[in-house]
């Protein structure tokens, strides 16, 4: 099991450093861009005529505009014939205005949060153009962000790069999923094999994870839920029901409540705060519909069980626990990961690509503990085994 785990861990790093960037023939250059900042009940025929500003000369484009809808104003110089592909990433509800002079070519609509059913590409949170050779077009794009913070970036590339890096990604995404949900379900049978919680909790880690990341990298919202996205955002609160079942795998596998008695009460009280915490988040995201509260709610709580796990291994690092090792190298690979892909996260660059490496390589050393872990109970067993034959051949002695 570890072997083939390894394995996926190599494919998946193989991933990580191919394809290269990809350049792009246009972009949406934001210097050189009109903006105009409206009401959402604003319509195209409205403002088509309007005096747009530049970025910098707009204040109110710095601040969040959550509600509001933004108009960005563009001209294209096409030289040759081409299909282009214009994804909007994050992007909640996008509307694009194509015209060729004074006559509209184009209105197609996409969005994160839009319904799969009235995009233009349909799963896709992006819009296909054709552009001749030799024109001048004027682009207007209609931007309302309803939960994300607004991004103005524009990502556009030729059809055939992008649908060649979609698949890839697309592969990609699937292949770490699989392996999250394949060693979920062999952990889960295990459990009912041997009955040891240990497997239980892990099982339920995965699974959360495999949940909350099939949201994150949009799988969820693309192929799952695709006329109702604004339910895969309760996925996010799934992150505070993860350390809840981490905490349990960790309190089981390294038998804090033999070495450290006090703190094992501690931790059970913080896996029960957890639990409690993913309720209230819900409760709070359905009455708000504040997607960052929410997102901050996360963050402070797994801020906390960070601490709480920092404490456990300074707590635990004289008992001479051989397990330790694996406990801390496993976690070691996650929070790692984890923290460079939030420093570098992007719009453009989605969280998640080298945390899914953090995430193989835990299970791989979380595995490698638990086969330890038996070792050690096969050893056990056999040393009382021992201890009572030599105790059977002793009184049949002494009689």
């Amino acid at each position: 099991m570890v072997k083939k785990v390894f394995l996926v861990f190599i494919f998946c790093l193989l991933g990580q450093l191919s394809p290269g960037q990809i350049s792009y023939p246009y972009n949406v250059d934001l210097e050189s861009s009109g903006f105009l900042l409206t009401s959402k009940e604003v319509s195209f025929e409205q403002i088509k005529d309007s005096v747009f500003r530049s970025y910098h000369s707009y204040p109110e484009l710095q601040q969040r505009r959550l509600g509001k809808a933004v108009w960005i104003k563009s001209t294209i110089i096409s030289e040759y014939t081409s299909e282009l592909i214009l994804d909007f990433l994050r992007k909640d509800y996008v509307d694009l205005y194509l015209l060729d002079g004074e006559r509209l070519m184009i209105h197609s609509k996409t969005g994160f949060l839009l319904p799969s059913s009235e995009k233009s590409m349909q799963r896709w949170n992006a819009i296909d153009i054709i552009l001749l050779a030799d024109r001048e077009y004027t682009v207007y794009y209609r931007i309302v962000n309803e939960v994300n913070d607004l991004d103005l970036n524009i990502n556009v590339n030729q059809r055939g790069d992008w649908r060649r890096e979609l698949l890839y990604g697309i592969i990609k995404d699937i292949a770490f999923l699989s392996v999250m949900f394949i060693i979920s379900v062999y952990m889960l049978l295990t459990y009912f094999q041997n009955k040891s919680k240990t497997y239980l909790y892990l099982a339920l880690y995965l699974l959360v994870v495999c949940l909350f990341y099939a949201f994150i990298l949009d799988i969820m919202r693309d192929f799952f839920i695709t006329e109702s996205p604004h339910i895969t955002l309760y996925t996010v609160s799934l992150a505070l029901l993860g350390p809840c079942f981490y905490i349990g795998f960790a309190r089981d596998y390294l038998n804090t409540k033999k070495l450290i008695p006090v703190w094992d009460k501690r931790l059970a009280i913080i896996a029960r705060i957890d639990l409690l915490v993913f309720v209230l988040a819900v409760i709070i995201f359905r009455i708000s519909n504040d997607y960052y509260l929410l997102v901050d709610i996360v963050r402070v709580s797994l801020a906390t069980n960070l601490i709480a796990g920092l404490i456990l291994i300074f707590l635990l690092r004289n008992k001479r626990n051989p397990l330790l090792y694996y406990y801390m190298v496993g976690s070691a690979f996650m929070l790692v990961s984890t923290a460079i892909d939030l420093i570098l996260w992007t719009e453009a660059e989605r969280l998640g690509n080298i945390a899914q490496l953090g995430y193989i390589g835990e299970i791989i050393v979380f595995s490698m503990g638990l086969a330890k872990r038996n070792q050690i109970a096969e050893k056990e067993k056999k040393i009382a085994q021992d201890s009572y034959i030599n105790q059977l051949k002793i009184n049949e002695k002494s009689h």
